[in-house]
């Protein structure tokens, strides 16, 4: 394929694009990755037995850890919910991506296009200057 003003262009645009599936990927990790803690400390928290016996205190430092973490996992709860809102804004900045590089190839092509256009009229207006040297050299 020729070179034209728009191929850097379109090169440019596709770096973007890879930027931003691998950034999409982490973001898909960090939900994967806090979706797997939750469960994790969800799956402690119905490990502890409830003291049913002891001191005061013993009864605060149990209700302590389990507000602790049940604080652990709204956070990792709330690390969710931006992590899929950075996902929506880099899908939506992956589709405008996406369009910008559809168009520069599109420009592209139509500058192909003319530039092929104006090569068969070049191959055929020698091609009719050579049928006329050549008829003119026959009547001679």
């Amino acid at each position: 394929m020729s070179k034209t003003e728009f191929s850097e262009l379109i090169k440019i645009e596709k770096n973007k694009l890879q930027n931003l599936e691998r950034e999409l990927q982490r973001e898909l990790a960090r939900v994967s990755n806090f979706q797997h803690e939750i469960s994790t400390i969800e799956g402690e928290i119905l490990e502890i037995e409830y003291p049913i016996s002891g001191t005061f205190s013993m009864l605060q430092q149990y209700n302590i850890a389990m507000h602790n973490m049940k604080s652990e996992a709204k956070k990792r709860e709330i690390g969710i919910t931006e992590a899929q809102r950075r996902i929506e804004h880099i899908r939506q900045d992956m589709i405008g991506v996406e369009r910008e590089i559809e168009k520069f190839q599109f420009l592209e092509e139509e500058i192909l296009k003319e530039r092929r256009a104006e090569e068969k009229r070049r191959e055929s207006k020698e091609l009719d200057e050579m049928a006329v040297m050549l008829y003119k050299r026959s009547r001679s």
